[in-house]
């Protein structure tokens, strides 16, 4: 059955424009997919995911559903599809569910996952979303979003990070100045700190970045609580943004542990 939605007063459409938010997400449960390539990822690898369809006038979906997925559909005119599909892409949308994120919380050695956990703090979705799809393609066993950090479920994130969203293994974490780690060497990424193609990186760890601009707070570079690591550069560059350090950081530990 398809709902046809011509009225920007339509109950419908007025949730679909609060996804736009990281609150109205939280608060609906689901979120919105776009982007070809993600949709069609999305229905042919993760079909429970999916909770709807937004299509307009000559926009449709051009691949065959399974029968027995129970989706709903909603007709947008072209104007208000245009309201809702935000980049632009001219496909039909996915309404997909959000999945609930426990809290982390410090633990001792005995409890550490193996592998690496990185702990971030960015406020931009879009670098949140570029985070997710690099953790998930290096294996990062546990993702801790620091309290303030975007939403990963915000459309400007999964727009970014893609069909990697369901893959993510996410956990709501403190503030970035209370950080404490117990189970693991804590590292953080730090343009003074130790060049990262000398340093020891074990196999459990722990990986903290800055935020965009500010950078770590004096409570992890100058508390002892973590041992400070740099990306190589050029002479004459201060430092690279935080997302594009994270990437370098993370290939290097996988170097280390998977390519011997």
């Amino acid at each position: 059955m398809k709902v046809e939605i011509k009225s920007g007063k339509n109950p419908h459409f007025k949730v679909f424009k609060s996804l736009l938010t990281g609150r109205g997400i939280k608060k609906g449960g689901v979120t919105i997919l776009s982007g070809e390539k993600q949709v069609r990822e999305t229905l042919d690898l993760f079909p429970e995911e999916v909770e709807g369809i937004i299509t307009a006038p000559g926009i449709d979906l051009d691949v065959s559903l399974n029968n027995d997925m129970n989706i709903a559909k909603y007709h947008l005119s072209k104007s208000l599809f245009n309201e809702i599909d935000t980049s632009g892409t001219n496909y039909p949308l996915l309404i997909v569910k959000i999945r609930e994120i426990p809290q982390w919380s410090d633990e001792d050695v005995s409890e550490w996952p193996a592998g690496i956990t990185i702990f971030v703090p960015f406020q931009d979705p879009t670098n949140i979303g570029a985070m997710v799809r690099t953790a998930v393609a290096f294996g990062i066993k546990r993702i801790v979003l620091l309290d303030g950090a975007a939403n990963p479920y915000h459309v400007k994130s999964i727009r970014v990070a893609g069909t990697s969203i369901f893959r993510a293994p996410f956990f709501w974490g403190p503030k970035i100045d209370d950080l404490a780690v117990g189970g693991a060497p804590l590292f953080s990424l730090d343009a003074n700190g130790e060049n990262i193609a000398k340093a020891v990186l074990p196999f459990n760890m722990g990986l903290v970045v800055g935020l965009e601009g500010p950078g770590l707070p004096k409570n992890i570079r100058q508390s002892g609580k973590s041992r400070s690591l740099s990306i190589p550069m050029v002479k004459g560059i201060e430092s690279i943004n935080a997302t594009a350090a994270l990437v370098s950081a993370l290939f290097e530990w996988r170097r280390r542990h998977f390519t011997r």
